[in-house]
């Protein structure tokens, strides 16, 4: 049985700046708050690539609500 499933993520957050972008293995890793209570509260996924001639980085941010929309699961808050 193939588990894969597909979607398009909308509304991702992207900015571009000069110099040093996040390393190779970095895209796909939470992006997260700690919140006073002890809960930790998943926010997005980071994602990044560079550009070999003007060395620009482009970071990217998609929103929890959007992952979780496109692929399913509970990732949202955990003691």
């Amino acid at each position: 049985m193939d588990n894969t499933k597909v979607g398009v993520i909308e509304n991702i957050v992207m900015g571009t700046k000069g110099g040093a972008c996040t390393e190779g293995g970095d895209s796909g890793g939470p992006v997260y708050t700690f919140e006073p209570d002890g809960y930790v509260v998943a926010k997005g996924i980071h994602h990044s690539d560079s550009d070999p001639l003007f060395g620009d980085c482009t970071e990217r941010f998609t929103d929890i609500h959007n992952v979780r929309q496109a692929y399913g699961g509970d990732v949202m808050k955990r003691r």
